[in-house]
């Protein structure tokens, strides 16, 4: 019913039927019913909803009136302290704000102490500085700003090769290197068919050295010549100048295509091998000498939390050498996740031990991939050359300045930084980036080297080169043969033999002076030593199946180098390094003076050196005679 206050808020409906029922006049009747017909318009109009906004605007009409009526409570005055208890509480307050001033400025000093306290930072440092104070970033972008930083990274604003520079590249020890690169080209040119045309790309060509020794190699054989376009890869401006400048010394600066000086071949520039023009009529040959070994790698090792990758931030200690400092994720990346299985690192331990380390490269997957693709589309070859293991490292990450090992850390920008290659990787890639095309061009190479002979060989085999190729083709075709053959990778000391480095010494030899012949002991020993470059160095080639394993220029049967898993930390400045081709005391000698069952390398050295000591005494003996003093005595011997 009615009544001054309506119906209480507490009250259910359902108690309201058991309310007695109250008789009204007439005119509380008619008001009754027509406050029923607007309410029941407003709910049929305007819905609950908005009843109930209705309702909650007219009770906040209502609550100031209701403040109003209340007395505001009055605030409590505060107990006031002694002189005592205020001394107390001042010193507490300006305790905590010395506190927190100090806290702010030792914060502030373990930022600048990366620098103050540890010399001044190379430039790129100082570009990064405001990214690695927002956290780490991983090793293999490190090591992609240190080298390829567009004003700052090692390669692209000086030359950094020869004994100028901070390393030496095999082109760049012995002329014979590229001229035997060069005959390689040669030869699987005409395995290939001689095709008409020929693109040869050269992936990183340093100064331009091996390019223009392989050149000169390939000018002697002049149907190739008319054919053949060179494309070089290459990002440094400097570098283009300095390559520009060995193979056309008379061309503009800056340019982006000249002709060989010796040949007239024409040479182009490209930023990257995606760049280089892709013709499947036309076979590719690529060449990536030390290329790969610069290619960012991700460092990770295995914690009880999972493989934890590691990671580069600024160091701010004091007590730190430098001013950055390795660090670990806090947990499994998703590299990690995505990188560390078989199918991508043939050689990664199935079961790694806690702490053990891995290094991984994707950027050099990505790069064997596409090398990959473009043979089996074209029908052409490649070959790598790099140091490294047929099998993944655990850090091999260095640094290389003024010919010297330094930290990797030590001065980013300002020094090469390298990694070793895991070939049993990048020979895996390269043959995963066979595409559906690969059965055509390889059909092409086949049949175009097979040539028109129907007759077996004179070793007694009853199929002919023709009938092999067509057989090889059928099975690529049906999917029981891949498109592409890898061989090796091999040494670099058994590559070079094989291809006649030997034989072309040799020849050098016979019109070189004392001092030439001198200098061509020492080239040959540094590029084939165990010691120097002959075994740290590895060769991996990737043809079409055409050119069966075992028959392929430089890599005779047998040489292929065993799967391996480094477990220890190579290359770290201090650390001895034990050479796994050093023969133990006791070994039997045989009459060349060599432990038995030593290299081939190392008994082709040893004629070598020979041989010169021989020509350097019959020199002597000469020039005495004409001199009239009589023949030499020891020391020519003693050379």
């Amino acid at each position: 019913g009615g009544g001054e206050g309506g119906i209480s808020r507490s009250v259910h409906p359902s108690m309201l039927k058991e309310m007695p029922a109250v008789e009204l006049s007439p005119d509380e009747q008619a008001l009754r019913q027509q406050l029923l017909n607007s309410a029941t318009l407003t709910e049929t109009v305007k819905g609950m909803d908005e009843l109930i906004k209705e309702t909650g605007a007219a009770m906040a009409r209502q609550r100031p009136m209701q403040f109003e009526e209340v007395a505001p409570a009055q605030p409590q005055d505060p107990v006031p302290l002694t002189p005592e208890e205020e001394a107390v509480k001042r010193a507490q307050l300006e305790a905590e704000a010395a506190a927190q001033a100090e806290r702010v400025e030792k914060a502030k000093k373990e930022r600048e102490n990366a620098f103050r306290f540890k010399g001044k930072p190379t430039p790129l440092l100082e570009e990064l500085s405001p990214r690695l104070q927002m956290g780490p970033i991983p090793v293999n972008e490190y090591m992609q700003q240190a080298l390829a930083h567009p004003k700052h990274g090692y390669y692209m604003q000086r030359d950094v090769f020869g004994t100028k520079g901070d390393f030496v590249t095999a082109p760049e020890v012995s002329q014979i290197f590229g001229e035997l690169m060069g005959i390689w080209v040669v030869w699987v040119w005409e395995a290939l068919g001689s095709p008409k045309k020929l693109q040869l790309v050269e992936l990183g060509p340093g100064r331009g050295t091996m390019m223009a020794d392989m050149l000169r190699a390939i000018g002697k054989f002049r149907p190739l010549v008319g054919g053949l376009s060179v494309e070089m890869v290459e990002t440094s401006p400097a570098l283009r100048e300095a390559q520009r400048k060995k193979l056309s010394k008379g061309s503009t600066a800056g340019s982006s295509e000249v002709h060989h000086d010796g040949t007239g071949i024409m040479v182009r520039w490209r930023d990257t091998l995606g760049d280089v023009p892709l013709n499947k009529d036309v076979p590719c040959i690529m060449i990536a000498q030390e290329f790969l070994d610069c290619m960012p790698v991700k460092q990770f090792q295995y914690t009880e939390l999972g493989w934890c990758e590691r990671l580069v931030e600024l160091d701010p200690t004091k007590e730190g050498p430098h001013h950055l400092r390795y660090v670990l994720s806090k947990g499994p990346t998703p590299p990690a996740q995505v990188l560390l299985n078989k199918e991508l690192v043939p050689g990664i331990p199935r079961v790694p031990e806690m702490n053990q380390g891995v290094e991984v490269s994707s950027e050099a997957f990505q790069v064997a991939q596409e090398i990959g693709r473009r043979v089996s589309i074209t029908g052409g070859a490649a070959l790598m050359i790099d140091y490294g293991n047929n099998g993944p490292s655990v850090d091999s990450l260095q640094a290389i300045k003024k010919h010297k090992k330094v930290h990797v850390l030590e001065s980013p920008g300002e020094c090469d930084v390298t990694a070793h290659v895991d070939f049993s990787a990048i020979r895996k890639a390269a043959l995963d980036g066979s595409t559906v095309d690969a059965s055509m061009a390889a059909a092409a190479a086949a049949l175009a080297a097979a040539g028109s002979s129907e007759r077996g060989d004179a070793g007694g085999n009853r199929e002919s080169p023709r009938q092999a190729a067509l057989r090889v083709v059928e099975e690529v075709k049906q999917g029981n043969k891949a498109a592409l053959e890898a061989h090796g990778p091999t040494t670099q000391c058994d590559f070079l033999h094989a291809m006649g480095i030997r034989e072309r010494a040799g020849q050098i030899l016979e019109s070189a002076s004392a001092s030439q012949a001198k200098r061509l002991e020492e080239e040959y020993t540094r590029l084939c030593s165990p010691d120097e470059m002959g075994t740290l160095f590895k060769v991996l080639a990737i043809t079409p199946a055409t050119i069966p394993v075992g028959t392929a220029a430089g890599f005779p049967p047998g040489s292929e180098v065993e799967t391996t898993y480094s477990t220890t930390e190579e290359n770290q400045p201090g650390v001895p390094q034990l050479d796994p081709n050093a023969f133990p005391e006791g070994v039997p000698k045989v009459d060349n003076g060599l432990p038995a069952g030593a290299p081939q390398c190392a008994v082709d050295r040893r004629q070598l050196a020979e041989a010169i000591v021989k020509k350097n005494q019959q020199q002597s003996e000469e020039k005495s005679s004409s001199d009239g003093t009589g023949p030499a005595g020891s020391s020519a011997g003693g050379q």
